[in-house]
């Protein structure tokens, strides 16, 4: 994967605040073009909603967000986003839910973004007959069809069983690869995390609390060097403990 140094997003001093309840306050975070970033912390930190404002469904309390240099005022073009429920429209087959907003002339693209996550045996199926791990596939085809630059996934495997959600990681780091779109993943898994991330951001009282980086080689493995030393001291950092010996073994003392 060819990563830059130029910042394709960069987010200063963003606090978002619903009624008298403020849910990030201060947030300051820079993304490369390019990277693969997961975001996780404790349930209510607002790791969901960063996604929301990056994507522009939301504006910021106060702060600013910039892509690509440029402040974000609207939606951002350059981003699609998915959800954990994949949020096909029942009513409309794999292959219309894939096209959707684009009109009949994109069905022989979507044939290939299809084939590209597996499914084109499934164009005319209906959604309610597709597996949750389908499901997902067919929300992914839906946001590579719009070229995005930016790929926003918001605990897209957090419903589906083990064995599946390991296809998926497998799939969206083959995907990330392939197009190099700058991503930033929404997860509760830190295993997870460390498999795909090139850096894993832990939110915490409403602002960055650690910004870690995974040296590791790809394909990633849980057996492998240095795998176990990573996962544990995000955890103590979420967990709000510390160990001098795990912090040392990774670098940081």
């Amino acid at each position: 994967m060819v990563k830059t140094n130029t910042a394709h997003l960069q987010m200063s001093g963003i606090e978002k605040r619903f009624g008298s309840i403020k849910v990030l306050k201060g947030l300051d975070l820079t993304i490369h073009e390019g990277e693969f970033v997961a975001v996780v912390g404790k349930s209510g930190c607002g790791k969901s909603t960063l996604l929301r404002l990056i994507a522009g469904l939301d504006k910021p309390s106060s702060g600013t967000i910039f892509v690509a240099g440029e402040p974000l005022t609207t939606l951002n073009r350059e981003a699609r986003i998915v959800f954990q429920d994949g949020r096909l429209l029942p009513w409309k087959r794999v292959l219309d839910n894939v096209i959707l907003g684009l009109g009949k002339s994109a069905k022989d693209e979507a044939m290939k973004v299809l084939e590209d996550v597996g499914l084109v045996e499934r164009t005319e199926e209906w959604p309610g007959k597709l597996s949750g791990g389908q499901k997902q596939r067919v929300a992914l085809a839906r946001a590579l069809m719009h070229k995005p630059k930016i790929l926003l996934l918001d605990e897209p495997l957090g419903a589906l069983d083990a064995l599946t959600r390991m296809e998926m990681q497998k799939l969206m780091e083959r995907l990330w690869l392939k197009h190099q779109f700058t991503t930033l993943l929404v997860t509760h898994d830190v295993e997870e995390a460390v498999l795909l991330a090139d850096r894993v951001v832990l939110i915490k009282d409403g602002k960055i609390d650690s910004d870690v980086r995974v040296p590791l080689k790809r394909p990633r493995h849980k057996n492998q060097i240095g795998f176990g030393a990573i996962v544990e001291h995000i955890l103590q950092q979420i967990l709000e403990k510390k160990s001098e010996k795990t912090s040392a073994s990774l670098g940081y003392v």
